[in-house]
């Protein structure tokens, strides 16, 4: 494979869970929270609004506890946090201050696109965690030819390929210092190497045809890759429509039969599409980034397109759908194996790896709304 040389181990170091913040919500201070203020409703305005919006279900109010100042945070009218408002999260203020929000958000308290990410990272720790556990190394958004995949993972005993890779390179770079080449493609083989393409939606999205694709294009460009998604895999039918014309595939230049691949886009696309209508969208913020998924599932397939020149005639994965398949894996000969998100859980729990089982559970089943109120729901406990 070509990579890119400029690889950067993952590294996300949560803080010490005992140290944030505490929810007194649970504590005999609940009852000493003395309003001072209404409640309000959570605003938020992205670069794309001229006018900030109201987050729906979410509302705080200010007020204190003996004479400390404190806010107590709404979901769906319920109380579901208070917190001190003078104590921080500093993991949480970092993060805000990269990304800083439009709007003011109460102490504590996560911007939902900080929610968002919240889910990948938590996702990539745990993957990092239990690839770690099996000798592996993990390396972050690797590069190959105009894709980036979300992780590498290598066996340890292959480190040297490593550190032969970037010394060459730099060794290279020092002696014409007129070259601009720093993070350049480079060739080089790894005997158990595997790309992971980390999915981090709620366990209510499907992951379909455009996920399963875009990992098969790293399977093809750079080897065994792996698709762990913490949402549901749907069925992958309408790939037969793919495989059953195969044969067409071979009479092109540009790729894949373009009559036949546009069938199978309108056939994935109209199935989303029914998706989409029973999607409620009172429910909440995920019903609405799950509708914009689905709703970009046509668009990105046809831009898939250009990348069927360098695909075999037929699209072939594994679902691996216990642990032992997941393990098997890493040392088979297939190169695309799709992880049943139940799967992976019960692979850390056999492993006694619960803090990371606990997480992963969380990134699948809190909703944004509870990650905005309370972020520390997706850090390591």
């Amino acid at each position: 494979m070509k990579l890119g040389t400029d690889l950067k181990p993952l590294t996300i170091d949560y803080p010490d869970i005992e140290e944030m913040p505490k929810n007194l919500l649970n504590t005999d201070k609940k009852s000493e929270f003395k309003a001072t203020h209404n409640k309000k409703p959570f605003l938020e305005q992205f670069s794309t609004e001229k006018h900030p919006h109201r987050i729906k279900h979410l509302h705080f109010q200010s007020g204190n506890i003996n004479g400390k100042w404190a806010t107590k945070l709404f979901l769906k009218k319920s109380p579901y946090r208070i917190v001190y408002s003078d104590e921080n999260d500093p993991f949480l203020d970092d993060l805000i201050e990269q990304q800083p929000p439009r709007t003011k958000f109460p102490p504590n308290t996560s911007p939902s696109p900080i929610a968002r990410s919240f889910r990948e990272m938590g996702a990539k720790w745990v993957a990092d965690r239990l690839f770690s556990s099996l000798e592996y190394m993990s390396f972050d958004e690797p590069r190959l030819y105009k894709v980036n995949p979300d992780l590498l993972i290598i066996p340890k005993t292959e480190a040297n390929k490593i550190i032969d890779l970037t010394t060459q390179t730099d060794n290279e770079e020092n002696q014409d210092p007129n070259n601009n080449h720093n993070g350049r493609l480079k060739e080089i083989e790894f005997d158990n190497a595997c790309f992971i393409e980390v999915k981090a939606y709620h366990r209510n999205t499907i992951v379909g045809e455009k996920e399963v694709l875009q990992a098969f294009n790293y399977a093809v460009l750079g080897g065994k890759t792996m698709l762990l998604t913490t949402g549901t895999l749907g069925d992958l039918d309408t790939f037969e429509i793919l495989n059953k014309n195969a044969h067409k595939h071979e009479k092109t230049k540009e790729g894949y039969d373009p009559k036949v691949f546009k069938k199978f886009v309108k056939s994935v696309d109209k199935k989303f599409k029914e998706r989409i209508k029973k999607i409620d969208l009172r429910k909440g913020q995920d019903q609405y980034d799950t509708r914009g998924i689905y709703y970009s599932v046509k668009s990105k397939l046809k831009k898939m397109y250009k990348y069927t020149k360098d695909w075999p005639n037929k699209i072939d994965y594994s679902i691996l759908s216990n642990p032992l398949d997941i393990l098997e894996f890493l040392k088979s000969e297939e190169s695309l194996g799709l992880v049943e998100p139940d799967a992976f859980l019960e692979l850390l729990k056999s492993r006694n790896m619960q803090k990371e089982a606990r997480l992963f559970k969380n990134v699948r089943t809190k909703f944004i709304e509870e990650i905005i109120l309370n972020p520390t729901e997706l850090y390591p406990k």
